[in-house]
């Protein structure tokens, strides 16, 4: 609130001894007053007598008859808006007495506006530095030693045991391709292994695909069993 930073700002000075200026109790009297009743009023003849000043009553008959014109081009009376800048200007604010008070809403007369935020963001970097650097440690930490820089990192595989470099775009890929390896070396689904060298059986004959009379010399012979045939030959019998 501005009418914090602006009592904290006379409080500093009246322990260090310096005597309050009217125009410093004017904008404390005008923030204060924001809006006009009788307690806010009571509050800064509270402030007066904590300040050691004796014109207080002139001071708030000053603030609620003043006039001024607002950004629209209104007239207006009563408590007043003050910018940055000219609250600096009331209160002769330097910018080492703003950064030792941490004032928001006031300015400072030797540092501009771009200034003052020019100086916040190297403020910034350099406290963001040292995370920055040690988490680019971290990182470069985990690149194999083989590896010729980039943005990838480095992932092991679950089946040859070596590292496989996996970008971003194939991260799902390689996913799923390691879980489909995790699958079939843990034993839930086991691929049979086929030897390229060892010919391939040719798989037997369907029944129906022989004559009936075969299949009735073969069960005579002892050397099939066609259910299916047994049956026919039973109906006939």
């Amino acid at each position: 609130m501005f009418v914090g930073e602006t009592l904290k700002v006379c409080r500093h000075r009246h322990q260090k001894g310096v005597a309050i200026h009217p125009d410093w109790f004017h904008l404390l009297a005008n923030d204060t007053m924001r809006p006009n009743t009788e307690a806010n009023r009571t509050w800064v003849r509270w402030y007066g007598a904590e300040l050691g000043l004796d014109s207080v009553e002139k001071i708030i008959e000053a603030v609620i008859s003043q006039t001024w014109t607002d950004k629209h081009g209104r007239l207006r009376k009563g408590p007043r808006n003050y910018t940055a800048q000219e609250r600096a200007q009331i209160l002769s604010m330097t910018y080492a007495e703003r950064q030792l008070l941490g004032l928001r809403r006031t300015g400072s007369m030797d540092v501009d506006k771009e200034g003052r935020e020019r100086a916040r963001r190297d403020r910034y970097n350099a406290k963001r530095r040292p995370k920055r650097e040690a988490e680019r440690r971290i990182r470069m930490s985990r690149v194999p030693v083989g590896a010729q820089g980039g943005v990838n990192r480095c992932k092991q595989s679950f089946k040859e045991g070596i590292g496989t470099r996996v970008d971003s775009e194939s991260q799902e890929n390689h996913r799923w391709i390691n879980a489909r390896t995790l699958e079939s070396t843990s034993g839930r689904s086991k691929v049979p292994k086929i030897d390229p060298q060892k010919p391939v059986a040719p798989p037997p004959p369907c029944p129906e695909s022989v004559p009936f009379a075969e299949r009735v010399d073969s069960i005579t012979a002892g050397t099939s069993n066609d259910s299916l045939t047994m049956t026919v030959l039973q109906s006939q019998g």
